[in-house]
């Protein structure tokens, strides 16, 4: 009886412990300020921490990846005959790098539990994901999802990201390439606007002038 008494109590902690990594309390947004209401409207639930999960096993096999190519690298330098490595199973049965991988992952999650999810991963994960979102942005992959994800990140951990000086080079990449990137899509859109509204007032013309015959026609029977 003293067993499953231990054994009972020890499964209420467990529950316990998970319920709190779910619980449904407002997450703070580091670097906001409270007193003007700039909190995190998300909350976390379990399909957050299962989405933060997937990044981070797909940015783990990212960093596998780097290791081994950049390994077989050094290989080639000593000997040009080298074999190509054995790459992950994933990557190898997707047939994809492992930096689209990573980008295949973050879009499959909800937009909803998109901040949520980045708000989970620790912060050694952070600059693996910058790199890759600036390796997106200039490949112009996902414009919109990759700058959402790096405005969040740089408001989020801004003061960690100014005192890294590892992430400097990044950053001021990343700073061209968005501007860039942003610019060219909003050069887009307007030429597409405009190409929409010189095809509506044509069309206007042609109807106008379609009633004007149909109308002259029927008078003049």
């Amino acid at each position: 009886a003293v067993v499953s008494t231990q054994s009972t109590g020890e499964v209420a902690r467990e529950l316990q412990y998970e319920q709190s990594l779910v619980a449904t309390q407002a997450t703070t947004i580091p670097g906001e300020s409270t007193d003007n209401e700039a909190e995190s409207a998300g909350k976390k639930s379990m399909d957050t921490v299962k989405a933060a999960e997937r990044i981070m096993e797909a940015l783990e096999v990212y960093r596998e990846d780097m290791v081994v190519q950049q390994d077989y690298e050094l290989a080639v330098q000593e000997d040009s005959s080298a074999p190509p490595p054995d790459r992950h199973v994933i990557l190898t049965t997707l047939n994809i790098t492992a930096a689209s991988y990573v980008l295949d992952v973050v879009k499959k999650v909800r937009p909803s539990e998109l901040e949520e999810s980045l708000l989970v991963l620790p912060f050694h994960y952070i600059s693996d994901i910058l790199i890759l979102l600036n390796q997106w942005l200039l490949a112009k992959q996902s414009v919109e999802l990759c700058c959402k994800c790096t405005f969040f990140l740089l408001r989020v951990h801004h003061n960690q990201i100014v005192a890294n000086k590892m992430l400097v080079t990044v950053i001021e990449s990343l700073n061209k390439s968005t501007t860039a990137v942003v610019k060219e899509v909003k050069d887009v859109i307007g030429f597409n606007l405009a190409a929409l509204k010189f095809l509506q007032l044509d069309l206007q013309d042609t109807s106008e002038s379609f009633f004007k015959d149909f109308t002259g026609k029927n008078k003049k029977m």
